[in-house]
């Protein structure tokens, strides 16, 4: 995705949309890395619960779609 930088004044800034920021799960504040020649933005540790809530989300779903599987490995493993 391609996004046009706007002038603030003697800077330049980047407007985020609102479903960026909903992905982000952040409001008013991101954190910035800049890393290999990237701008990176996560969420501030304040908005971690929110990250967590979505990991967990993610955990549930791949348990639930592997149950079996999962429970298999597990009693294999013992053996």
């Amino acid at each position: 995705m391609t996004r046009s930088l706007q002038k603030i004044g003697n800077s330049k800034g980047l407007i985020l949309t609102r479903d960026m920021l909903q992905h982000l799960g952040v409001t008013d504040e991101v954190e910035i890395a800049f890393e290999a020649g990237r701008i990176v933005l996560t969420a501030p540790v304040a908005s971690a619960p929110r990250r967590r809530e979505t990991f967990e989300e993610a955990a549930d779903a791949v348990f639930e779609q592997y149950d079996e599987t999962l429970r298999r490995l597990v009693r294999d493993a013992g053996d």
